[in-house]
């Protein structure tokens, strides 16, 4: 089970010199293809984390997010991606 994503990448790029910190502007990359899978989850049956790794074409990554589990719902991975998609982000994955 795992997601497959198509995203953009705003970032905000500094450099620290000796002269002080220098801004170098805002970087926006257009990402086709992300494939977004659950490394690992744990915690207890009040919250857990996720710990998500993203990966593709030049681009990995990784990010941890948390949720409160459904002790009476399907199996805890089916429930970390049912709820990554309801997060902004992952709008429009789609299951792979």
């Amino acid at each position: 089970m795992a997601l497959l994503l198509t995203t953009t990448l705003n970032s905000k790029s500094t450099a620290n010199t000796e002269f002080g910190t220098i801004d170098l502007g805002q970087t926006v990359v257009n990402l086709d293809d992300v494939y977004v899978k659950i490394e690992t989850i744990s915690g207890d049956k009040k919250q857990l984390m996720v710990f998500v790794s993203f990966k593709g074409f030049n681009v990995s990554g990784s990010k941890t997010y948390t949720f409160s589990p459904d002790m009476n719902g399907p199996n805890i991975v089916k429930q970390a991606y049912l709820h990554l998609k309801t997060l902004p982000e992952f709008a429009d994955a789609v299951d792979c």
